[in-house]
């Protein structure tokens, strides 16, 4: 029996390891990802912004179509740009390696409420010295959390406030 139990033991820790190399392993390609949409499709949307934009600029006011579908073509860029930061950003908040926990959910926080047009009531506090095992649990965690939420707000997505 007591072998049995330490076999068990044995088997426990390992799937604990198992399981903690797994999610680090996740992150590290989430925050990859994360940098490489934000630097290398981010950049080369804004070359391809600005190239459009001095071309508008060249057109004579005459060429109304051609005004008009590069603005169109403006909006659409800008409008992917919004999309792939804030995709870069739920794959892999930069201000939490910069800034820490506290000011990750406090940005998240008020970016949601802005989203959804839902008063979010953040209170929360620096944890300095925390692990980056523990920082991004505890961020997905919440970002889980208020997702749900704002699920189960009368008229969805509503409700009066979110507090977290």
């Amino acid at each position: 029996m007591a072998e049995r139990t330490a076999a068990l033991l044995d088997s426990q820790e390992k799937m604990r390891l198992l399981t903690a190399q797994t999610v680090k392993a996740q992150e590290e390609e989430r925050r990859t990802i994360s940098r490489e949409l934000h630097d290398d499709a981010g950049q080369a949307l804004i070359t391809l912004q600005y190239s459009l934009t001095a071309i508008q600029g060249e057109l004579p006011e005459t060429e109304t179509f051609s005004r008009t579908r590069l603005a169109d073509s403006l909006k659409v860029i800008d409008q992917t740009m919004q999309h792939i930061r804030s995709l870069s950003h739920s794959l892999r908040p930069p201000v939490l390696d910069i800034g820490g926990i506290d000011l990750s959910l406090q940005e998240y926080c008020r970016e949601q409420a802005k989203r959804t047009q839902v008063p979010i009531i953040y209170h929360g506090q620096d944890i300095p010295g925390l692990p980056d095992e523990i920082s991004i649990s505890l961020y997905r965690f919440v970002q889980e959390a208020l997702t749900n939420v704002l699920k189960t707000r009368p008229g969805h997505p509503g409700g009066d406030q979110a507090a977290i």
